[in-house]
């Protein structure tokens, strides 16, 4: 396995004739692509009474609810009838790695070592099922306004934006601005918003004009969001993002896996405030905002 290359997948030659419970296997960092190419073994096992390659022990596998094999699964490779592991779907990881297999029946579960590449997998899991989640509420909330009317949709309360078409409006931009963020963008501006005030104020010139438009705004904004996190790598997830903050002026950095996080915090927030004023302008069928409500409906046959 080439641990040079973002592609990380290769045939393990070591046959496993019986099988054992945990199979230590180490990447060797001296196999060049063109070794990798040919079919040369890159990793080998590690045998039981060989000494740990790394200081700290390497973390036993937990079972996993629900799924057979090993919590923090990084595939789900089964052996094929000689006994030999088929293809690990790794991503980019440094030389000298150390995993545990272990072997359940005809399948092998990888654990990451110590804090390595398995919980950064682990993480992206975690962001995708939040960026889900954050997506299927935004819908309920759209699907929710189609019976009121325009006095309902821009009346005042004193809470969050101040109305449901402001705080869409808002929830809206901020996951515009953030994404721009995400792309390299540090000082993103929605249409319509005037700079240095809070994405969605929609003070300027050629903003969001019905709640039709932003439904198509956000249809091309979601799509944009699936294809940035369907080519989310977990080596990018501890890099800076910059953004230039809306209060102060000021360029400040924020963690990746920060920014994604704060995304479905904030749009949960917000949410909140939605649903609240929902529920004061009289709407009766208050829209699913939960994730256990997602995460049962999906359940259902």
């Amino acid at each position: 396995m080439d641990a040079h290359t973002r592609d990380d997948r290769a045939g393990l030659a070591d046959s496993l004739s019986d099988h054992h419970r945990d199979v230590r296997i180490r990447l060797r960092a001296d196999v060049s692509r063109q070794d990798w190419l040919e079919g040369r073994p890159a990793v080998r096992r590690q045998s039981r009474v060989e000494s740990d390659l790394h200081a700290d022990p390497i973390r036993d596998a937990e079972p996993a609810s629900r799924l057979s094999g090993h919590f923090g699964r990084l595939g789900n490779d089964h052996l094929d009838v000689r006994g030999d592991l088929e293809a690990l779907s790794l991503d980019q990881s440094g030389p000298d790695s150390v995993f545990r297999l272990g072997v359940v029946g005809n399948r092998a579960a990888t654990v990451d070592h110590g804090d390595e590449l398995g919980e950064r997998m682990n993480a992206i899991d975690l962001i995708h099922r939040l960026h889900q989640h954050r997506a299927w509420v935004n819908e309920n909330l759209l699907s929710a306004t189609n019976s009121l009317t325009d006095e309902q949709l821009h009346q005042q309360f004193p809470i969050g934006q101040g109305s449901i078409w402001k705080s869409l409006l808002h929830l809206y931009a901020a996951e515009f601005v953030w994404l721009e963020a995400l792309q390299g963008d540090d000082n993103p501006l929605v249409q319509g918003d005037l700079p240095g005030k809070i994405p969605g104020n929609q003070l300027g010139e050629g903003g969001i004009a019905s709640l039709d438009d932003l439904r198509e705004k956000w249809g091309v904004l979601l799509q944009r969001w699936n294809n940035y996190l369907a080519d989310l790598s977990p080596m990018l997830l501890d890099e800076s993002v910059f953004k230039v903050a809306f209060g102060t002026g000021k360029r400040v950095a924020t963690r990746r896996f920060d920014v994604l996080l704060h995304v479905c915090t904030h749009a949960q927030y917000t949410t909140a405030q939605v649903v609240n004023i929902l529920r004061q302008v009289g709407v009766e069928k208050l829209p699913e905002t939960m994730l256990i409500s997602l995460a049962r409906k999906e359940m259902q046959p």
